[in-house]
């Protein structure tokens, strides 16, 4: 996957025409453990959940064939969406994954907006906006992960996140992996993850994470296990063809960074570039 580090990347994720270019070099694995190329299922399933196809297209039931996989359920309720997507063939890969789509509207950004810390009856307190969210579309998931007979993953990107951690507090999973997502809680929210694999994935600079902002009056912590995706594990690549394009058309500023470019640390909250981060780490040998 190329990385893309236009707005449209930030801000249209649902955009994209490519998905899995080119695939995962092994099936999604059940495992409650961290691992790369199950991050990069997941990453590429949460950039995939923000299409919206058009009525006949179904686009994604085509991405995902490609892949072996089929989109089982897609809830949508009060502005919060989330597919259930599983195998086709459970024998190569028995896992199926709920995922989460992240801000996508004027009425996510007003979830996101209400950041006051209010109870949450597994314990602690959490984000108003997000707890508004899942409930929206808890009771119909719940009824559907009833009838699963299959481990399961939670997996979201940037809002899709938070939902998935949310998830996680009320129902374990067999792991929740999140992209880019921002703080969700207290520390007595956290601890009631302690008993579930949350893998909190953050590419470099991206801003988003550091959001609600910790100061005083507000108690946000994280949860779950950071794995920071940095140039270190994998060596960033250089920019791909999309970048070399914008360079032909718009030659860059002194410095090498164009005046209408994105700034980097929005660039890394592209869920493109999370899915460009994680295929070249989980292909290279370490």
């Amino acid at each position: 996957m190329e990385f893309d580090n236009s707005w449209r990347a930030v801000f249209n994720p649902a955009a994209a025409s490519a998905y899995f270019s080119p695939p995962p070099s092994a099936p999604l694995e059940p495992t409650r453990d961290f691992s790369f190329v199950n991050a990069w299922w997941l990453a590429e399933l949460a950039r995939l959940v923000y299409r919206d196809d058009p009525p006949g297209a179904r686009i994604r039931d085509r991405v995902l064939a490609g892949v072996g996989l089929t989109e089982s359920r897609f809830f949508s309720r009060r502005s919060t969406e989330c597919a259930l997507v599983r195998p086709r063939d459970e024998a190569v890969a028995p896992a199926a994954a709920l995922v989460f789509r992240g801000t996508d509207g004027p009425v996510d950004w007003v979830t996101n907006a209400r950041f006051a810390l209010t109870a949450w009856p597994q314990g602690g307190a959490a984000h108003n906006g997000f707890q508004r969210a899942l409930d929206g579309v808890w009771p119909v998931v719940e009824k559907a992960l009833d009838e699963l007979a299959m481990p399961f993953f939670y997996a979201g990107h940037s809002l899709g996140g938070a939902l998935a951690m949310l998830a996680g507090s009320r129902r374990a999973p067999l792991a929740v992996y999140s992209f880019g997502a921002p703080r969700v809680g207290d520390a007595e929210f956290g601890e009631t993850l302690a008993d579930v694999a949350v893998y909190r994935v953050v590419n470099r600079r991206d801003t988003v994470p550091r959001t609600p902002p910790r100061v005083p009056g507000l108690r946000y912590r994280h949860a779950g296990e950071l794995r920071n995706v940095v140039a270190g594990q994998a060596g960033r690549p250089s920019p791909g063809k999309t970048d070399s394009d914008r360079r032909a058309r718009f030659p860059p500023l002194p410095g090498g960074r164009r005046w209408h470019d994105p700034p980097g640390r929005m660039c890394d909250h592209a869920p493109v570039n999370y899915v460009a981060c994680l295929e070249r780490i989980a292909r290279s040998p370490r």
